[in-house]
């Protein structure tokens, strides 16, 4: 996670548009949905015996509820404690 918001934060210090859109928030969110589970998928192949397909069927309820708590937890983190220094303009 760190990695990745510190990645992230790099690029978006690059934009010409600041702030955090929900296009920004959901990029975000499919970014690092996208990357862990590109990383634990096969671990979760192998641990269960099981293809790739079957693991990512297996995860989908997963994801697609911590995609949902990703983009609300760092809005709610924005709001409470203001954008960080890459999204400011």
């Amino acid at each position: 996670n760190y990695l990745f918001n510190l990645v992230f934060e790099r690029w978006e210090a690059r934009q010409t548009v600041k702030g955090r859109s929900l296009v920004r928030r959901i990029a975000h969110g499919i970014g690092f949905e996208g990357g862990l589970a590109l990383i634990l998928l096969p671990v979760m192949a192998y641990w269960l015996d099981v293809s790739l397909w079957a693991a990512f069927l297996a995860d989908l309820g997963l994801l697609a509820f911590f995609f949902v708590y990703t983009v609300a937890f760092t809005w709610a983190f924005d709001r409470i404690f203001g954008l960080p220094l890459s999204a400011q303009g």
